[in-house]
C-alpha cells in the first residue's frame, strides 16, 4: 500500500524527483520524514512524469488548491508526494484509456493497426502515414496488426521519447537548437521567436508565450533540448489543425491550381516565396489530385525553403525591402545621375550620418568601432545566407553595397529588440501581477498610446526607415499624469509619482514604454496610490 501500486524502479524515480524539491522550512524530522514546499510540488511531479502530463497536473493542483495554498500547510511528505503521483498517473491513464475505448468498437480489448493513426491524434500526435510507418519500424512492431491497451500505451511512451518526430526531423531540430543554445545546453526563452523564424515558422508573441508556458514549467526562463522538442510538437499539432482547415476549405483534393495552394498556405500561416512556389511546388502537384499528406509535404517544403530566401533578405518582407531600397538610394549623396552604378552603393560617410540620425553613437570611438564590427558581421551574414559576392562588394570597402546595408539594419534592429525584450523581462519578473491583471494593464497601456499615422511614401531617408522599423509604443508623460489628476491622494505621493515617472521615462521625450508603465503601476499598487487596484 505504501508503494501506491508502483514498482520499485518507479518508486526510485519518484523519490529522486521528490529529493529535487525545495525543503519546507527548518527540517525537524518526524514520522513523515523530510517535507518539501507545497509550491515545489508541481515541478517535482513534472520532473517525474514529464511534460505530457502538464494538463492533468494543472487539473490535479486546482482540485487541491485550497489545501496547499491556505498558508498553514506544514509541507508535503514523501508519502503524500507518492499519493499525488498516483493520482496524476491514474488521471492521465484514464484519459488515454477512454480514447482507446472509443476505437475498440467491438469491445474485444484490441484495436486494429489501421485505427492507430486516428487514435494517436487525441493523445497529442497528429502524424502522417509514412511517419507512423517509420516510427512503428523503429519499435520493431511494423507487422503487428492489433494492439491491446498495454501495447498501445508502450507505443505512446515511445512516441513521447521522440516527441513524435522521425529521426531526420529530430536531427534537424536538434541542429537548429544547438545554434541558439549556450554552453550549458540551455536556450533563453526570449530566443524562441528568433529560432522559430529561423526554422520558417510564423508565430505571434501571444502564441509563443502560450507554448513556452507549457514547457518551461519551472519558470527559470530557459529551456533544454527536451523542452524545445516538446514545444515543437505543440507547434506541429497547431499547424496540423490549420492545415486540415485550409485543405478542406479550398478543396485541394480536386486537382487544385497553384493559386489555390498558395491561398491555402497563407491561410495556414506558412510563408511562401514566388520562386519556390513556381520552381519547387508546382512541379510536385501540377495536374494531380492532392491528398492531405501531399498538402502537408508542400507546406513543409515551403517552410524549409522559404527561410533561405528570407535569410538572404535578412528576414525583411518584400515591401520592407522596397522601403530600405528607397531610403538607401535617397541617402546616397553621390547622386544617382552623377556616377554610373552610384545607386548600388552608399559611401561610409553617408551611412554613418544616417545611423547617427537614428541615435546610434557612431561619433564616439567605441561606437564607431562597434558599428564597423557590425558592418563586417553583416557582410559575412549576407554571404552565409547565399547573397552573391557581386551584390556585397569587398569587405571594409568605403563604398557599402545595398545587401550589406540590409543585413546591417537587421543587426541594428536585433540589438534594439534584445534590449527591449530584456527590459520587459526584467520588469515582468520585478512585478507581482497575475496574467489576468497583466492583460488589463496591457489593455490600459494600449488605450493610452497615440500610434503615429505613418505615411510610407514620406519615408525617404534610410534613417527614417530604420526608425519606422524600430518603433516601440510609448504613453506620453502628460497623458499618464492626466490619468492620475482626479485620484485623491496627498501632495507627497503626487510629487513622488512625478519624480518616478520622469526617472523611468525615455530620455528622448517619448514617454513610458510598456515595461516602464508596468513598473509605475506596480509602484502605485504597492503604495496604495489613490486606492488603485487591478483585481
Amino acid at each position: 500500500r505504501a508503494r501506491q501500486g508502483f514498482t520499485l524502479a518507479q518508486l526510485n524515480a519518484i523519490q529522486s524527483a521528490f529529493e529535487g524539491c525545495e525543503s519546507h522550512g527548518p527540517q525537524k524530522r518526524g514520522p513523515e520524514g523530510r517535507l518539501v514546499k507545497p509550491e515545489s510540488l508541481s515541478n517535482g511531479l513534472l520532473d517525474w512524469a514529464g511534460l505530457y502530463f502538464y494538463d492533468d497536473l494543472q487539473a490535479l493542483l486546482e482540485s487541491v488548491e485550497g489545501c496547499l495554498d491556505n498558508g498553514v500547510s506544514p509541507g508535503v511528505s514523501f508519502l503524500e508526494f507518492v499519493a499525488f503521483a498516483r493520482q496524476l498517473q491514474e488521471a492521465h491513464l484514464q484519459k488515454v484509456f477512454q480514447e482507446y475505448c472509443k476505437k475498440d468498437t467491438d469491445r474485444d480489448d484490441l484495436i486494429d493497426i489501421k485505427d492507430l493513426q486516428a487514435l494517436l491524434k487525441p493523445v497529442g500526435f497528429d502524424i502522417l502515414e509514412d511517419e507512423l510507418a517509420e516510427l512503428l519500424q523503429k519499435q520493431n512492431i511494423a507487422n503487428q496488426q492489433t494492439f491491446g491497451f498495454d501495447a498501445f500505451w508502450k507505443f505512446v511512451l515511445a512516441m513521447r521519447d521522440c516527441h513524435g518526430f522521425t529521426a531526420k526531423e529530430q536531427r534537424d531540430l536538434i541542429a537548429a537548437f544547438n545554434r541558439f543554445c549556450d554552453d550549458s545546453g540551455e536556450m533563453q526563452n526570449r530566443q524562441v521567436k528568433e529560432l522559430l523564424e529561423f526554422l520558417g515558422f510564423q508565430n505571434s508573441p501571444v502564441q509563443i508565450a502560450a507554448m513556452v508556458k507549457q514547457v518551461d514549467y519551472n519558470g527559470n526562463g530557459t529551456m533544454d533540448i527536451g523542452e524545445f522538442l516538446r514545444l515543437m510538437r505543440l507547434r506541429r499539432e497547431s499547424s496540423m489543425v490549420d492545415f486540415r482547415i485550409a485543405y478542406e476549405k479550398h478543396r485541394l483534393g480536386e486537382t487544385p491550381s497553384l493559386r489555390a495552394i498558395g491561398t491555402a498556405l497563407k491561410m495556414s500561416n506558412v510563408a511562401t516565396d514566388q520562386c519556390v512556389m513556381e520552381n519547387e511546388i508546382w512541379p510536385m502537384c501540377k495536374n494531380k489530385q492532392l491528398d492531405f499528406s501531399g498538402f502537408v509535404r508542400i507546406a513543409e517544403t515551403c517552410r524549409q525553403l522559404a527561410p533561405g530566401e528570407k535569410r538572404k533578405r535578412a528576414r525583411f518582407m518584400p515591401d520592407e525591402l522596397a522601403l530600405l531600397r528607397k531610403g538607401f538610394v535617397n541617402s546616397n549623396s553621390s547622386g544617382n545621375d552623377k556616377h554610373p552604378g552610384a545607386c548600388d552603393y552608399i559611401s561610409m560617410g553617408d551611412l554613418l550620418w544616417e545611423l547617427a540620425f537614428c541615435g546610434i553613437p557612431v561619433n564616439t570611438p567605441d561606437g564607431r568601432t562597434h558599428i564597423l564590427q557590425q558592418l563586417e558581421e553583416a557582410h559575412e551574414s549576407a554571404k552565409i545566407a547565399g547573397v552573391a559576392e557581386s551584390e556585397l562588394g569587398r569587405p571594409q570597402s568605403p563604398r557599402v553595397r545595398f545587401m550589406t546595408v540590409v543585413h546591417l539594419v537587421r543587426l541594428v534592429l536585433k540589438e534594439y529588440s534584445h534590449a527591449f525584450t530584456e527590459k520587459q523581462y526584467t520588469a515582468l519578473n520585478a512585478t507581482r501581477f497575475s496574467e489576468k491583471e497583466l492583460d488589463k494593464i496591457r489593455e490600459l497601456f494600449d488605450s493610452m498610446v497615440d500610434h503615429p499615422q505613418v505615411d510610407k511614401v514620406a519615408l525617404r531617408s534610410l534613417a527614417q526607415v530604420i526608425q519606422h522599423f524600430s518603433y516601440i509604443p510609448h504613453v506620453k508623460i502628460d497623458r499618464f499624469m492626466a490619468m492620475t489628476l482626479n485620484v485623491k491622494t496627498n501632495l507627497t505621493q503626487k510629487t513622488e509619482l512625478g519624480n518616478r515617472t520622469m526617472a523611468l521615462a525615455d530620455p528622448d521625450g517619448r514617454g513610458l514604454d510598456f515595461p516602464s508603465f508596468l513598473q509605475m503601476i506596480q509602484w502605485m499598487v504597492d503604495t496604495n496610490y489613490g486606492g488603485i487596484s487591478f483585481t
